[in-house]
């Protein structure tokens, strides 16, 4: 979807309202937009046509309420028509960019969009306003307007991108709440109601947990709810779980006042040890900001203290120690030092990504170390490490494997990436071509356009995306593509695209006798031009930001290096079904060491994994599934294939 200028919170959400654009309007503070939802559409300048009533809602809000900060958008899927979403998307664009049309003309169909879409829109503020429309405010108007272009299909990118997300909010499966919350809308749309964001806590807030301040998608409002809560941060008391070789007992825990009255600490922690007055020094197995956190601990690593004799001894005061002020005061500062950190689910002992339940909170408070708090792994926690509490989620508990991994770089890279995933191959093993000599570093202020017969262009591109190039390349590119089309058009067995059954382009291109061989509608690519580049260009013909990105593979957890197991790295699109993986391959014989899971966002961190792979005899393939006696049954290999490195298809 391109992106809104417009930052804020949606406060309110309106269905099928009396507004001119009645689809769907999303309120916030200072914005508006104004959505109209169309599965599929085609562009058609016929006054009685479903574009026209699209173009009529537009210019009605318009003239209606003409404000500041709102949005008219067409939000429809990868079905519809090429000429709404790359055409209209790219004249829309421009017209926000202040593009030039004249210093890159536009093409056939683009220049047909624009002339239907200026069509109705003179007609229709004719018919509302009875006056003839000024140039301000046409541009205006397609300056308001957006194409978005949303896979919400079962299985579509931004699918997993919202099961991600819910996964992270939710205590239940996030399929189950996305069926209630897409159930909720339809019902809200046929009684034709609106809802803020209080009534949507009250209706659903019962699947999700309690959350502080927004931040980003996948930091404190959502992925993670803390069981111990930051504004009741115990201060006061210094709990603490030593050994105890005295007195016929192994472990004492004991409960100690931290704060003199000056305010300065009664004990030290210095290395694994705690220091009491008069040189006494105990070593720590652990150090808590409550009695509760500390018996919570035992609770957990029962086996560690089955045959121990412990002592307990609890401060013979009933004196509110956290009450105080020096422990209030203490309290403040420890969440403003927690506010502080951008990082807040980053471990704060190995810097790695924490995604496992109940991961202690705790404070670094000792000599010779600087002062912080947050989040720390399980395994990554010190004796003198002052435990505050932790973090409970569903989430984590559901997904257990899926060990040190960033479920927000995941949620941030899934909504455009992984584009050569999206179309079914029709085939159980398939092979992913992969230039291991790609270039992306162009800056280049030409690009090429294929124009087919049927007044559609496509443009080249590579991975997905528009390919920058000099004008020199862009026109040897262009050069030898035409000489291409020439020949194969004398042969008259012409070189085309495929185009599916509501007429949009598609990825395949070859003769014309080879798509129609394997099933596909062909159209045929009638000249090659070199042209300048454009935002709009990029923004209409770019699929996505990443062709492979993101993969999810294992990482042995003591050496950090990738497993390999046969010389196979395997690497998954999905990584929520890692337990589906995990015991598939168990059934094959492969027992996996102790792992973490690790993410390969971009196709240049995917690009060099591969090389450095390859230079070690390995191969990658994607979602492998096994038979029992260890045969490939399914999955992707990713193969180098260097033919496909200058053609029209992506690589």
């Amino acid at each position: 979807m391109q992106a809104l200028e417009l930052n804020g919170r949606i406060r309110t959400i309106a269905f099928e309202t009396d507004d001119a654009i009645d689809d769907l309007t999303l309120s916030g503070d200072g914005f508006q937009f104004f959505i109209q939802a169309k599965r599929t559409i085609s562009l058609s300048e016929l006054d009685d046509s479903e574009y026209s009533s699209v173009i009529d809602q537009f210019v009605r809000q318009y003239t209606s309420a003409n404000k500041t900060g709102q949005r008219y958008i067409l939000a429809t899927s990868p079905s519809s028509s090429s000429r709404i979403t790359k055409d209209l998307r790219k004249i829309t664009t421009a017209a926000r960019l202040n593009e030039d049309w004249t210093a890159n003309p536009l093409t056939k169909n683009e220049n047909e969009a624009l002339e239907k879409t200026k069509k109705l829109l003179k007609l229709h503020y004719k018919k509302i306003t009875a006056s003839e429309i000024s140039d301000s405010d046409l541009a205006e108007i397609f300056r308001r307007i957006y194409v978005a272009v949303l896979d919400v299909e079962e299985g579509g990118s931004l699918e997993q991108a919202v099961f991600f997300l819910l996964a992270g909010n939710s205590a239940i499966p996030p399929q189950l709440l996305w069926g209630g919350l897409v159930t909720l809308g339809l019902t809200l749309a046929r009684d034709r109601l609106s809802i803020d964001e209080t009534a949507l806590r009250e209706r659903m807030g019962k699947h999700f947990g309690s959350y502080t301040a927004a931040q980003s998608p996948m930091t404190r409002e959502t992925f993670f709810e803390l069981t111990y809560m930051i504004e009741n941060i115990a201060a006061g008391r210094e709990v603490v779980l030593v050994e105890y070789p005295e007195d016929g007992a192994d472990v004492l825990l004991a409960e100690l006042r931290r704060f003199s009255d000056d305010g300065s600490r009664r004990v030290a922690f210095v290395g694994d040890e705690v220091r009491l007055a008069n040189d006494l020094r105990w070593k720590l197995i652990g150090r808590f900001a409550t009695m509760k956190g500390a018996q919570r601990h035992i609770e957990g690593n029962i086996e560690q203290f089955r045959d121990k004799d412990l002592v307990i001894a609890p401060i013979n005061s009933n004196e509110d120690f956290d009450a105080t002020p020096h422990a209030l005061t203490h309290a403040a500062f420890c969440r403003e030092d927690f506010r502080k950190n951008t990082n807040p689910f980053t471990c704060l002992n190995c810097g790695e990504f924490i995604s496992e339940d109940m991961a202690p909170f705790i404070e670094v408070d000792e000599e010779g170390l600087p002062y912080t708090t947050g989040f720390v792994h399980q395994g990554c926690l010190r004796p003198t490490y002052r435990v505050l509490g932790g973090m409970s989620s569903e989430l984590f508990r559901n997904h257990a494997l899926l060990k040190n991994f960033n479920y927000e770089t995941w949620y941030q890279r899934i909504q455009r990436g992984q584009s050569v995933f999206r179309s079914p191959v029709g085939k159980p093993i398939a092979f992913i071509a992969r230039d291991p000599h790609h270039n992306d570093f162009s800056t280049g202020k030409w690009c090429v356009r294929i124009d087919l017969e049927d007044g559609s262009s496509r443009y080249l591109t590579e991975r997905s995306r528009v390919v920058r190039r000099s004008q020199a390349d862009a026109e040897s590119d262009a050069g030898e593509m035409n000489r291409g089309i020439r020949e194969a058009q004398s042969r008259q067995n012409p070189m085309c695209y495929s185009k599916d059954e509501d007429g949009v382009v598609g990825e395949y291109y070859g003769t014309y006798s080879y798509l129609t061989e394997i099933g596909q509608n062909p159209v045929a690519c009638l000249e090659v031009k070199a042209v300048p580049y454009t935002r709009s260009i990029a923004e209409a013909y770019s699929e996505a930001e990443n062709f492979y990105a993101p993969l999810a593979f294992l990482s042995d957890a003591e050496t950090g290096d990738p497993i390999i197991i046969a010389d196979v790295l395997s690497l998954l699109t999905n990584p929520l079904d890692l337990e589906k993986y995990t015991a598939n391959w168990s059934k094959a014989g492969i027992e996996l060491p102790e792992f973490t899971v690790s993410i390969l966002e971009t196709d240049e961190r995917f690009d060099r994994f591969m090389n450095l792979l390859e230079v070690s005899g390995a191969r990658a393939i994607v979602d492998p599934l096994l038979a029992p006696n260890g045969d490939l049954i399914r999955g992707y290999i990713v193969s180098d294939n260097l033919f496909l490195r200058n053609s029209a298809k992506d690589s």
